[in-house]
């Protein structure tokens, strides 16, 4: 595997890990750049440089979690109010009150806003 600590680290920019730690899961962290857009842009905040990510990533970085949701069928980028936002589509709504703190779908996520959205039940459709 390849890091991106630079030549200075492992064997000329290369580092080795056992097999086993993938099929086990002690390794899950992969990911593989397809789309330049992915990264974000570079941002100076309070006088550092900072990777500001991109809505695309964002919504790669929290769908797993966001899928595992009760109700969540789907998530998506969209708009609402002429905002682009990680769209969270769900068969139904209910309210906050009956959900634990862990199951509601977070108001942002890495800075941008959610829209939760219910669509009903989504089946197949026969020809």
């Amino acid at each position: 595997m390849r890091n991106s600590w630079g030549a200075g680290w492992g064997s000329g920019d290369y580092g080795w890990l056992p097999y086993e730690y993938v099929l086990t899961g002690l390794a899950v962290d992969w990911w593989s750049l397809l789309k330049t857009e992915w990264i974000g842009d570079i941002v100076l905040t309070n006088g550092k440089e900072v990777i500001e990510m991109s809505i695309e990533v964002a919504k790669m970085k929290h769908e797993e979690q966001l899928m595992r949701l009760p109700n969540v069928t789907g998530v998506g980028i969209g708009e609402k109010a002429g905002k682009v936002v990680i769209k969270v589509f769900v068969t139904h709504k209910v309210p906050e009150s009956v959900l634990r703190p862990q199951e509601i779908v977070p108001k942002t996520l890495e800075g941008y806003e959610t829209d939760v959205e219910e669509i009903g039940v989504v089946t197949a459709q026969t020809h």
